[in-house]
């Protein structure tokens, strides 16, 4: 984890209103995304006394001058491998499909594309350079959603797990 991260992390949890329950929040195997101006989610967390890596979405309150925690859930499902993604910019059935694959690191690549990613609940978030966002849901095997490009170009998505090796 990068010396930015740790900072942002220790800053993040400073002004944090979490719960009395979650004395405990190990962020050594996280991941932190900008979701908007004003939200965060931390992904793969271990939050608690949760069994699985966890997820919290935390939203900055100007008036308590603090962040505080919108929801959270347990991460259950694996969205790692390589999936087909189609994709279409008009949503006219007219796209085009390429190659994803998500790593465990929150890197992926999308057909020639270096991309992050990352999860949240069966949410699924997708940014591809400064200007492509895909965001979506998933369950074991497929994943589907819409996307934004420059401004005022949108779409949609969907993608299915490979299945051999």
């Amino acid at each position: 984890m990068s010396l930015f991260i740790k900072r942002l992390f220790a800053v993040v949890l400073g002004a944090c209103t979490l719960p009395a329950a979650a004395a405990t929040l190990d962020m050594s195997g996280g991941q932190v995304r900008k979701t908007s101006p004003d939200e965060l989610v931390l992904s793969r967390v271990q939050y608690g006394n949760a069994s699985h890596p966890m997820w919290l979405r935390l939203k900055w309150d100007a008036a308590s001058d603090s962040f505080k925690l919108m929801d959270s859930g347990e991460h259950v499902r694996n969205p790692r491998g390589r999936w087909t993604l189609n994709y279409d910019w008009s949503c006219s059935s007219n796209g085009a499909q390429v190659e994803l694959h998500l790593s465990g690191d929150g890197t992926c690549q999308m057909g020639a594309n270096r991309c992050t990613w990352f999860e949240a609940g069966n949410g699924i978030h997708i940014t591809v350079g400064t200007r492509a966002h895909y965001t979506g849901t998933f369950t074991a095997d497929a994943m589907s959603g819409t996307m934004e490009g420059a401004p005022g170009v949108s779409g949609c998505w969907d993608a299915a797990r490979h299945t051999a090796p």
